[in-house]
């Protein structure tokens, strides 16, 4: 039979995070047009169903 290889991963532990402070990132925002996906957004952000029952059905 073969040898078996032994390999050795060393881990070290750091008590503070490397990254300090917060980054700050530049906002980017569009007006975009109307989606299918918009209702079910909605739906799950807050709870809102459309206002046309079978609207709110079929979707």
């Amino acid at each position: 039979m073969g040898e078996v290889e032994t390999k050795t991963i060393k881990v070290s532990r750091r008590d503070q995070p490397i990254i300090s402070g917060k980054k700050l990132v530049m906002q980017i925002t569009q007006d975009l047009e109307a989606s299918w996906m918009d209702p079910i957004i909605a739906y799950l952000t807050n709870g809102t169903l459309p206002e046309d029952r079978i609207q709110a059905r079929s979707k």
